[in-house]
């Protein structure tokens, strides 16, 4: 479920002019099957490259790239992964342009998972502030999957082994109750029953829009 709502809330993202990806090998990404990138020229990046046309990049040391050098950066799932976040959170905003936007979006209630490692899980108010003290002026965070329901029936469902016949079967019907538990979740922040507040909260992750 986190990643199927982190893919539809990509679809808000709009991606103009010279772009680059931090951390995708490619426009194969299940994200960018919601993004329109007819108006984008995107500059894909990774650790180890496979391929002449991505940018190998260390998100924990200072980027080889100019200042000002991007209209918009696009993280998707990434910030977990990097240690040093205050150092690539202060160098994607150095080599945005004026009036660049950084958007993507960052798992919390997820399981470990190592690419090559795991790190963090960011809360709302954390993320705010680091982007804050690194120059972005207009912050717009997003919780997804909000609701105590679907995170608890999210974090079963990632328990499940695929190696078992009977334990598939199980994912799939697991995969159909978080659907309705995230429609009994709207219900419920509609007619205010239950913690949904910028104070508090369950949620599965983040979206983030943040412009210098």
């Amino acid at each position: 479920m986190t990643r199927s709502l982190m893919d539809l809330e990509a679809a808000n993202f709009i991606l103009e002019g010279e772009v680059m990806d931090a951390g995708s090998k490619s426009i194969n990404a299940s994200y960018y099957k919601k993004i329109d990138t007819s108006r984008a020229n995107i500059t894909f990046t990774d650790l180890n490259p496979k391929s002449e046309r991505i940018v190998k990049l260390d998100f924990e040391k200072p980027l080889n790239i100019k200042d000002g050098s991007f209209d918009v950066v696009i993280a998707m799932n990434i910030l977990e992964h990097i240690y040093n976040h205050k150092l690539f959170v202060s160098e994607i905003s150095r080599i945005l342009k004026n009036k660049g936007k950084l958007v993507g979006c960052v798992p919390f209630l997820i399981p470990y998972h190592a690419d090559p490692c795991d790190y963090f899980r960011y809360t709302h108010t954390a993320l705010y502030k680091i982007l804050e003290e690194n120059g972005f002026t207009t912050i717009n965070i997003k919780k997804l999957g909000e609701g105590g329901f679907l995170c608890c029936s999210d974090l079963i469902y990632t328990y499940y082994p695929n190696t078992i016949r009977i334990m598939k079967k199980l994912r799939f019907i697991h995969r159909i109750t978080a659907i309705m538990l995230y429609l009994l979740n709207i219900l419920l922040r509609r007619l205010k029953i239950g913690v949904f507040t910028q104070a508090g909260g369950a949620y599965l992750a983040l979206s983030f829009n943040a412009q210098k």
